[in-house]
């Protein structure tokens, strides 16, 4: 069966905070939409590896980038150079450990503050 829901489409204020949580899991492991974290409100949508763009420019939609259960080793050297750049221009980066720390860092390391 196939459910479409209309939801309308609105313009982000300059408070609000637009999260992206990139993960493997069925259900999102992180909500921030009742969180304050901005003086404004906070928006997240969940991204698969596949959805991360190719180029740091379609990232700059977003506030905050966060990694949770995923490999990140699936990330192409293109969408690690976009985040990369992301990353440089401003963007907030969580990576979350857990049990499966290894996988999710894996395709980020040049980017964590480890050895």
């Amino acid at each position: 069966m196939v459910v479409s829901q209309r939801e309308p489409i609105r313009q982000l204020d300059y408070n609000d905070v637009m999260f992206a949580v990139v993960t493997e899991s069925a259900v999102s492991v992180l909500d921030v939409s009742r969180e304050l974290i901005g003086r404004g409100d906070n928006y997240q949508v969940t991204w698969r590896i596949d959805d991360i763009p190719p180029s740091a420019d379609a990232l700059r939609s977003l506030d905050v980038l966060v990694f949770s259960d995923v490999d990140s080793g699936q990330l192409s050297s293109e969408q690690q150079a976009a985040i990369q750049n992301w990353v440089a221009g401003g963007g907030h980066l969580i990576v979350t450990g857990g049990s499966n720390w290894q996988r999710t860092t894996s395709g980020l390391l040049d980017l964590l503050p480890t050895v």
